[in-house]
C-alpha cells in the first residue's frame, strides 16, 4: 500500500509558504551581511543578524586650509520580507555639512528611498551606501568649488576697483589736454603778474651782476705790469688804533729811516 499523501489546508500552506520564503530571506540577510562584513571590516558594527551599522565618509578635498569632508551611518534593519521589501535604513551619526545643511540631509534621504525602490528583490546595501558617499562627495566638491568662485569673484572685485582708480576719470585728449592748459594758464596769470612784480621791486636801483663786474674789472696785462706800474695806494687810516711801539720790527725797519713808496 502507497502511504496516503499528506493533505493541508489553504491556511496551513500559507504558514508552509511564508516560512519557506523567510528561510530563504534570512538565509539571504546572512549571506549579505557577511559579505558586508568582508568588504567593511573596519565600518561595520553588528549588533543583531538583521541589525547593523555601516559608516562612511565623503571628502570633496580642501580650499584656502578648509577641508570638505563628512562622515555618517547607516543604521540598518532587515524586515523578514528583506529583500522582497524594504529594509528599514536611516542616516545617523552624521558630520560635517551634514550636521550644517537640513537641505542635505533631506536629499541624502530621498536618495536612499529611490535607490531601495530600484532595487527590490536583491541585496541593496552596498547600493545604498555607495549612491549616498558618491552623492556626498558630489555635495562637498561643489561647496569648495563654490569657496573657491566667492574668493575669485571677491579677488577680481579688488582689480576691477583698483583699475578703476586709476582709469576713472576724463580720457585725456588733445583736446582736452588743450583745455586744460588754457584753464590752467588763466588761473596762473595771476600769480605770475605777482611775482614779476616783487621781483621787479627786488632788484630796482641796484646793479645787476654783469654791471657790477663790468664797472670794478681789473685788467692786467702782466706780471710787469702789476709791479712796475701800478700804484700802490695803502690807507693807513686802518693802523690808527695800533701801537707800534709793541709791534716786534726788524732791526733795519726799528727806529731807521722811512720806507719811501715806488715812484
Amino acid at each position: 500500500r502507497h502511504p496516503s499523501p499528506l493533505h493541508f489546508t489553504h491556511a496551513e500552506a500559507q504558514r508552509w509558504g511564508s516560512c519557506l520564503v523567510a528561510m530563504a530571506n534570512s538565509e539571504e540577510q546572512a549571506d549579505e551581511l557577511e559579505a558586508l562584513e568582508s568588504i567593511f571590516p573596519e565600518n561595520l558594527s553588528v549588533m543583531s543578524p538583521t541589525e547593523f551599522k555601516l559608516s562612511g565618509t565623503a571628502d570633496g578635498g580642501d580650499y584656502d586650509g578648509v577641508d570638505y569632508v563628512a562622515s555618517y551611518n547607516l543604521h540598518v534593519k532587515f524586515t523578514p520580507e528583506y529583500p522582497e521589501a524594504a529594509p528599514q535604513v536611516n542616516l545617523v551619526d552624521t558630520t560635517g555639512v551634514l550636521d550644517e545643511d537640513e537641505a542635505a540631509v533631506t536629499e541624502l534621504t530621498e536618495l536612499i528611498a529611490e535607490t531601495i525602490e530600484e532595487n527590490i528583490g536583491m541585496a541593496m546595501i552596498f547600493s545604498i551606501h555607495s549612491a549616498v558617499q558618491e552623492r556626498l562627495e558630489d555635495m562637498l566638491t561643489k561647496q569648495r568649488d563654490a569657496a573657491a568662485d566667492r574668493a575669485d569673484v571677491a579677488k577680481q572685485a579688488e582689480i576691477d576697483a583698483e583699475i578703476a582708480r586709476y582709469t576713472s576719470g576724463t580720457l585725456v585728449t588733445p583736446e582736452t589736454f588743450a583745455e586744460w592748459k588754457a584753464e590752467f594758464e588763466e588761473e596762473l596769470a595771476p600769480a605770475r603778474q605777482e611775482f614779476r612784480r616783487l621781483r621787479a621791486t627786488t632788484v630796482e636801483g641796484k646793479l645787476t651782476g654783469r654791471q657790477l663786474f663790468e664797472q670794478k674789472k681789473i685788467k692786467v696785462d702782466s706780471e710787469d705790469a702789476l709791479t712796475d706800474k701800478t700804484d700802490i695806494i695803502v690807507d693807513t687810516s686802518i693802523f690808527d688804533d695800533l701801537d707800534l711801539d709793541d709791534l716786534d720790527l726788524p732791526d733795519d725797519l726799528d727806529g731807521g729811516d722811512a720806507v719811501d713808496a715806488p715812484s
